[in-house]
């Protein structure tokens, strides 16, 4: 399925919508490419949008995040260790 099959609101309100479920889900299902920009980061996003990364990374996709130099000590070491296997992550 292509991002082009989806009919996406052009605006989400997040006071009446859920824009994991909406809008993260389906679009990063049909991705392979993801670019984002955030002023804050935190790896509690990924855990809620986490079946839509799964099914980004099966696809073989590919992100390029650009994100706030001040992260917790948590969210440093996860990046830090994503695929290294670092001892407790």
């Amino acid at each position: 399925m292509s991002l082009e099959s989806f009919n996406f609101s052009p605006v989400l309100n997040t006071s009446d919508a859920d824009i994991i479920a909406d809008f993260f889900v389906p679009a990063l299902g049909a991705s392979i490419h993801y670019d984002r920009g955030v002023g804050f980061f935190s790896a509690g996003w990924l855990r809620v949008a986490a079946e839509g990364m799964a099914a980004f990374a099966y696809n073989t996709g590919r992100a390029r995040w650009v994100t706030s130099p001040i992260l917790s000590e948590e969210d440093w070491q996860t990046l830090r260790c994503s695929g290294l296997g670092c001892p407790n992550h």
